[in-house]
């Protein structure tokens, strides 16, 4: 087990059901058998939840003191304070595999309904409630901004995992879709997200965005598989293109970037969008920088700035041009695409992006 999750092959998602280390003895599972219709839904609860559950939860998942109550007599659950837990969460995994999947639909809905109750809170703290749209109202500083940011991602990504779990899967795929701006903020939680979903729904854009998030939560081996296990005759129009981009960034995130540049010279330039040919001419100009092929590289590069691309990938350009640049030894014309990288940024810039934008800009003025 700890051979596959040191060589990435075991996603976050499945690693939560594997078999328990931790057994229930046969007087708990008894004690389980037993419970009243209440305190199994309680149990199964706190199951789903991880668990434990606070007040506010217990209160909106309307559960009551006696089945709290008849989980402790059991020997499966304590409190502590208002909240309660399962007495040793260990066993929450071989608990669960001793629910109905019936039982379990029902009670990933519920724990998804909860979800979304504190996604109402959070998303007051840092967006416009009913538009999704930051507020213009004075906000905290930037580093409480990007806190409050990543605590309604990972809370929106927990609700589409709860969805799909849920046999939600429309809805699922829809939440997922639709907070597409919200996925960089907490890129682990939602590729374990979207990799549940993917299990469950596997159409082309589905798996597609479970590649593309696994990659980007530092996963491109499982991505790359997401994207192999789709049959040719199940993907069509631009999917196409987009699939064959995503496997470019997933060979050379793992280092081969002479199969990343033939996946991306073999897309069919009439197939390939504006913003599609941005991103695959700054992918292959950073795979053709890796094998030393700098002025290819920078043609590349110019032929993405070329085309109407959107701002952050502009930016993502002008960086992979002033690296191969500085590899050719021309710093002076590095420094002038990096200033101009620099010029680009925004109050609205991702941290990686910045992060790449400063750290390139640092190596090419150390040289």
């Amino acid at each position: 087990l700890l051979q596959r999750i040191a060589s990435q092959q075991l996603r976050d998602d499945e690693l939560a059901q594997q078999p328990s280390l931790v057994e229930p003895s046969q007087q708990q599972l008894e004690a389980m058998g037993a419970l009243s219709e209440e305190g199994s839904r309680a149990l199964g609860l706190l199951v789903v939840a991880g668990g434990s559950l606070g007040a506010d939860a217990l209160e909106h998942l309307r559960i009551e003191q006696p089945a709290l109550e008849e989980l402790a007599s059991s020997g499966l659950a304590s409190q502590a304070g208002a909240a309660w837990s399962l007495l040793r969460t260990g066993e929450a995994a071989a608990l669960r595999e001793r629910l109905s999947p019936s039982s379990l639909a029902e009670l990933h809905a519920s724990w998804a309904s909860w979800l979304d109750e504190q996604l109402v809170g959070a998303v007051d703290e840092y967006l416009a409630p009913e538009s999704g749209i930051p507020s213009s109202a004075p906000r905290q500083d930037p580093a409480d901004q990007r806190r409050s940011e990543a605590r309604v991602a990972n809370l929106r990504a927990a609700q589409v995992r709860h969805l799909a779990l849920a046999g939600q899967l429309e809805q699922a795929a829809s939440l997922l879709a639709r907070h597409a701006d919200h996925h960089t903020s907490a890129p682990a939680a939602w590729a374990n997200a979207a990799s549940v979903l993917a299990q469950r729904q596997r159409t082309p854009a589905v798996q597609l965005r479970a590649a593309r998030l696994t990659r980007r939560a530092g996963r491109p081996r499982q991505a790359l598989a997401l994207i192999e296990a789709l049959s040719r005759s199940q993907v069509t129009g631009s999917i196409t293109v987009e699939l064959a981009i995503e496997r470019g960034a997933c060979h050379l995130e793992q280092g081969n970037a002479a199969e990343a540049a033939r996946v991306l010279r073999s897309l069919a330039p009439e197939l390939v969008a504006p913003e599609q040919l941005g991103r695959s001419a700054d992918l292959l100009a950073r795979a053709l920088t890796r094998q030393g092929a700098y002025q290819a590289a920078l043609a590349q590069t110019e032929r993405g700035l070329a085309v109407d691309t959107s701002p952050p990938q502009r930016i993502d350009l002008l960086v992979t041009a002033a690296v191969a640049l500085s590899f050719a030894g021309q710093l002076a014309p590095a420094l002038q695409r990096l200033d101009q990288a620099v010029a680009g940024l925004d109050a609205g810039t991702q941290p990686r992006l910045a992060v790449r934008v400063f750290g390139s800009r640092a190596l090419v003025a150390y040289n």
